[in-house]
């Protein structure tokens, strides 16, 4: 056979297709570079696209190899892009997920959104999972738990409070249920990510709630150099990428104990294409591929073309609504809205 340039480059893209398809399955704290493959995950399926189409148009056989590889990727474009209809609303119970980024102001570190808090405190979601919540009852403005008690919430926080010298960002459940137990899947002391649980009553029945902030890529620095730049960079999506994929093996093993069905909210810090998504997939229904429509984009920074805020849910619920509300700039984040029939 003839290792021309052509055999070359076919060679090498079927071999790079295979290698990205593996790696959403292996967790990168056991293989570290399967992540840096699943981040381009989508630049295969737009490339294997365009070689479908020259192919077609030269009209040579690989174009068979190119739509095989495209067929199989289609699945995963359906995480990306949905047309999903919305179904009645009746007797549905809205659910709330929100990073709030601290109740700060857009941009600012050290001043509060009242706009922020206030419209927590009124939403009228009957379950709320807020990352990155704050607050303290001694503070002007920024009692936000007691806000919410006063709107008819029970809640648990956790490492939420804060004071002149810490500003650590904590997790909250709060509900109109009733709660009957609570407590922490796991906690990263060195970042401040975690998971929390809370089990609500309502009527006889009970549900587990799950709030869930995974390590973030914590591109806080500022190297100076364009490889000190991309070193960097590159440690950082490595860690990241390590850290969530030990933390959503602990979330899943816990998910395992629950008595109850439950959902999982929060902040993943991963997209559609990785590992901890196809993770959470296999055991859980997600509420955007269910009932969600367009992109679903989460993320109200630069690059803006990301979903990595997600709700998963247990087979027990029936989802009739997901929505991205948009209309909320305030945070990094926008809301979204589950609106689930809950278990019988």
């Amino acid at each position: 056979m003839r290792f021309t340039k052509r055999n070359i480059f076919i060679y090498s893209i079927v071999l790079l297709n295979v290698c990205c398809y593996i790696s959403l399955q292996i967790p990168p704290h056991v293989f570290w570079p399967a992540a840096f493959l699943s981040y381009g995950f989508p630049l295969i399926i737009c490339l294997n696209l365009i070689l479908l189409t020259l192919a077609l148009i030269n009209k040579r056989l690989t174009a068979f190899i190119w739509f095989l590889f495209f067929l199989l990727g289609a699945p995963y474009l359906m995480r990306t892009l949905r047309y999903n209809n919305s179904k009645k609303l009746t007797n549905t119970v809205r659910v709330l997920s929100f990073n709030a980024k601290l109740f700060r102001m857009p941009h600012v570190y050290d001043q509060f959104s009242t706009e922020l808090i206030n419209w927590i405190a009124t939403d009228s979601s009957a379950i709320k999972c807020i990352q990155e919540y704050s607050t303290n009852p001694t503070w002007e403005g920024l009692d936000v738990t007691g806000k919410l008690r006063a709107a008819g919430y029970e809640g648990y926080t956790f490492v939420a409070e804060i004071d002149d010298r810490q500003h650590n960002p904590g997790l909250a459940i709060f509900s109109t249920y009733e709660f009957i137990n609570s407590g922490v899947v796991w906690h990263d002391p060195q970042s401040l990510n975690a998971a929390i649980f809370a089990d609500l009553k309502y009527g006889e029945k009970i549900i587990r709630v799950y709030n869930v902030h995974l390590s973030s890529m914590k591109l806080t620095a500022r190297p100076t150099g364009w490889l000190h730049k991309i070193h960097y960079l590159f440690q950082q999506l490595k860690t990241g990428s390590v850290n969530r994929s030990k933390q959503i093996n602990r979330l899943v093993d816990h998910m395992k104990t629950s008595p109850y069905p439950y959902l999982v909210c929060g902040d993943f810090n991963e997209t559609p294409y990785s590992y901890v998504y196809s993770r959470m997939r296999r055991e859980l229904t997600n509420a955007f591929e269910e009932r969600g429509s367009g992109f679903g984009f989460t993320l109200n920074q630069k690059p803006y073309f990301l979903r990595i805020d997600h709700q998963f849910f247990s087979r027990e619920f029936k989802l009739q609504k997901y929505d991205v509300d948009k209309t909320m700039k305030i945070s990094d984040h926008f809301p979204t809205y589950g609106y689930y029939i809950l278990p019988n």
